[in-house]
């Protein structure tokens, strides 16, 4: 069911702003709505520090197959996170050239390898070579003095080399030599390779300083988190005001804390324009549901009906219909069973496990009543529906 809420109004002193958001904080049942747009250095400062430390860990867990090293602690990540991300950017960029690179050489792979240099000393001693494509129908225009040698053709255009003792302007299409020749284009990809790998190796030497990371990224995300409280405070000269909604049963905590606080506090009903958050709490049992809802990417509104009980009523069903089969059910049952004990202490939530098992038994179940074992083509005699009724093919002779 979806929990009451109710919007709260906490009055403090500007000079106990700190203090009550300590306070509000561990008190933990506030969701607070900013008034004020979140703008300023320091916010933007902060903001930039937890997306490059969440960049950081994203690049040293990317690897899955990398084997497990033992963790180090850090005093001062900034480095760390400077080296890694300057690392990751250079890579980025050696990508990025090989990619272009390599479309070069794939189109002057046809010419074979010629150093352009070449053809620029051959025009300073009086003889100019021009690459350029030629259509076969125009090959009896090559003016007088120059000489065509085709290197390679393809869709009826010879790729030529055009050889004269003087500037000739030429009736087709003539090429810019690329600025280095095939071997070096290749050496320089080859480089470019090995030099990615390097960064590789010197990026995996800082995944030992990946939980300590993680630890400084969710310090550093709860301070951005407070000062974001903090700047969206309305200031009214001495005083400053905090809006937002908590649970309805949580009210009485809520006014006990403000008494020993000293702070001016003021409850009201959430009204049609208000974004109120979503508090769902349902049975333990019905929270199975949540993997499901987790993977659409799905949460009731406040002014919405929560449907977990009926979608985990409705949703193991037709997964027992759909499935269909108790021996399938039942090989569903034992591999949930084996995972939860392999993975289950290390699991945080263990709903999945238990929607699995419902799931495979609503299998189970289904196919007892509909008497599918494996298909029923092995043992029709033994396995003998317990409902007839719902087979649409009715009871099989035997």
């Amino acid at each position: 069911m979806i929990v009451p809420m109710k919007k709260v109004h906490v009055v403090v002193q500007s000079k106990d702003t700190a203090s009550a958001l300590e306070a509000l904080r561990e008190l933990g049942s506030l969701h607070v709505e900013h008034q004020e747009l979140l703008k300023g250095e320091t916010l933007e400062e902060r903001r930039g520090e937890v997306e490059a430390l969440e960049k950081t860990i994203g690049i040293l867990t990317a690897d899955k197959r990398e084997p497990a090293v033992d963790q180090k602690d850090v005093s001062d990540e900034k480095d760390i996170v400077r080296e890694v991300l300057a690392l990751t950017s250079e890579a980025e960029s050696l990508r990025e050239e090989m990619e272009k690179r390599r479309v070069r050489i794939q189109l002057w792979e046809p010419w074979g390898d010629f150093d352009p240099k070449a053809l620029q000393e051959l025009s300073e001693r009086g003889i100019f070579v021009t690459l350029c494509a030629v259509p076969k129908e125009k090959k009896d225009q090559i003016p007088e003095g120059v000489t065509l040698e085709v290197i390679y053709s393809a869709n009826g255009i010879d790729r030529c080399v055009a050889i004269a003792r003087e500037k000739v302007e030429l009736p087709f299409e003539t090429i810019k030599p690329p600025s280095m020749g095939l071997a070096q284009m290749r050496k320089d990809q080859e480089s470019a390779r090995q030099r990615i790998e390097e960064i590789k190796g010197q990026i995996a030497g800082y995944r030992c300083y990946r939980k300590a990371l993680e630890k400084i990224l969710k310090e550093k995300q709860e301070a951005l988190r407070f000062e974001e409280v903090a700047a969206g405070m309305r200031q009214e000269e001495m005083l400053a005001v905090v809006k937002g909604f908590c649970p309805a049963e949580g009210c009485l905590t809520f006014e006990a804390k403000a008494k020993e606080n000293h702070w001016g506090v003021l409850f009201e009903d959430p009204s049609e324009d208000d974004h109120v958050p979503t508090l769902i709490r349902n049975p333990k049992w019905v929270e199975w549901i949540k993997p499901v809802f987790n993977f659409i990417d799905t949460l009731p509104g406040y002014r919405e009906k929560d449907v977990s009980f009926f979608f985990l009523v409705f949703f193991s069903i037709f997964f027992g219909m759909l499935i269909g089969d108790a021996a399938y059910g039942l090989v569903y049952f034992l591999l949930t069973a084996l995972a939860h004990r392999k993975w289950g202490a290390k699991a945080k939530d263990h709903a999945v496990f238990f929607l699995l098992y419902l799931l495979s038994g609503m299998t189970i179940v289904w196919g007892s009543l509909t008497g599918t074992f494996l298909g029923q083509t092995l043992f029709p005699t033994v396995f003998r529906p317990i409902w007839p009724g719902i087979r649409s093919e009715g009871i099989p002779e035997w």
